[in-house]
């Protein structure tokens, strides 16, 4: 078989952060120039050697992410729950592009006015647990705070089965309030929101602004449409997104649930941990 074509081929790590970031990821993230470059290599040649991995982006963009809100009015009665499943995906993936942010983490503000029970019927019970397991263990995002508003007491139920899937880490760091006052009365910061939510920048002009960001992205997202693996080296489990193949290993040997060889990278990489 000839030298693989990679989607995104090897290119030199250069740090473009700020002097302040590279703090931040020396002291939350243990992360400096020599560990960013062998973090590079380890995931370059992990990739390389996995059978399971056909195809995939080798730039530094992709596998630094690896190593570590937008306003969204959804119409239930217009889109599906695969359609909402593809409006994050291309929200978070456009944001984690963005080395400032994959070390500085993440900020979630949503508003619950409008939620109604059509929305809570997009997803089964089965199917929620499954994208909130998946997406805990396997989005390398920094979550770092998670605020809510106006949340119904109606949807109460819902809120509490979905604070029941996420981590204990997770759980410790989402902070719901009944109305705007109540989470600027708790100290919420609202610098950063749209002006409608206490901010200085109109909505409009923000979803503009975003709109112009995702255009610039597209390019690399839809490279990541070339990115393949051969699905017939998964179990059936791990090929539906069960989450009980969360617990297999996700190394080089083909067989087994006990599936935990690294291909020579070190035992310390493989219990890194995104916080």
């Amino acid at each position: 078989m000839g030298a693989v074509k990679w989607v995104v081929e090897e290119d030199d790590y250069e740090c473009t952060l700020t002097a302040e970031t590279q703090k931040i990821a020396k002291d939350e993230l243990r992360e400096d120039k020599n560990t960013r470059d062998q973090a590079l290599e380890q995931m370059r040649n992990w990739i390389k050697m996995n059978p399971r991995i056909q195809n995939c982006r080798l730039g530094k963009a992709m596998l630094l992410k690896m190593t570590l809100k937008c306003k969204c009015v959804f119409d239930p009665h217009k889109y599906t729950n695969v359609d909402m499943c593809k409006i994050h995906a291309i929200t978070y993936e456009a944001l984690m592009e963005d080395e400032e942010s994959q070390v500085r983490g993440f900020v979630h503000f949503t508003d619950g006015a409008g939620v109604s029970f059509p929305h809570l019927t997009l997803f089964t019970p089965k199917e929620a647990v499954r994208i909130v397991k998946n997406g805990e263990r396997t989005v390398p995002m920094r979550h770092k705070e998670v605020y809510g508003i106006n949340a119904h007491p109606s949807v109460k139920f819902a809120l509490d089965f979905g604070m029941s899937l996420i981590s204990e880490k997770i759980r410790s760091r989402v902070k719901l309030y009944t109305s705007l006052e109540d989470a600027i009365n708790h100290k919420m910061d609202v610098s950063m929101l749209p002006k409608e939510y206490g901010g200085t920048i109109p909505m409009k002009e923000m979803i503009d602004l975003w709109r112009k960001e995702l255009l610039k992205a597209k390019p690399v997202l839809l490279t990541h449409d070339k990115m393949s693996v051969h699905l017939e080296l998964y179990s059936d489990k791990a090929r539906e997104g069960a989450v009980s193949a969360l617990k297999q290993g996700f190394g080089c040997s083909s067989v087994g649930s006990n599936d935990t060889t690294m291909c020579g990278i070190s035992g310390s990489f493989r219990k890194l941990e995104v916080d």
